[in-house]
């Protein structure tokens, strides 16, 4: 059975990672809402996983209170169990800030 991975926008505009099975009608489950601060704030990228079943990406906000209070971005995972994991947190300056892979 194939997945496909989607964003899905919450009612309280932040961003929820969603996966969707293409088999029938679409079920979607959200695995983690971000809420900004440490854990991140706008994912705006496609997911990776990997062979274990963990999901990549990127956030543009969050992360931390540089880049003017609102963050300068992170990597995160987002285990099968559903469970986030910030792998990186961007400072600004020399790392760069506001990863955006488009």
């Amino acid at each position: 059975m194939s997945r496909t991975i989607a964003f899905g926008l919450s009612l309280a505009a932040s961003l929820a990672i969603c996966v969707a099975e293409t088999a029938g009608a679409a079920n979607y489950t959200v695995l983690h809402t971000f809420l900004g601060g440490n854990d991140g704030k706008f994912p705006e990228s496609g997911l990776i996983e990997d062979g274990n079943g963990n999901l990549y990406g990127v956030t543009v906000f969050g992360g931390g209170a540089g880049c003017g209070g609102s963050g300068c971005g992170t990597v995160f995972k987002i285990a099968p169990n559903r469970s986030e994991t910030v792998l990186y947190a961007f400072k600004g300056g020399s790392d760069g800030a506001f990863p955006d892979p488009i």
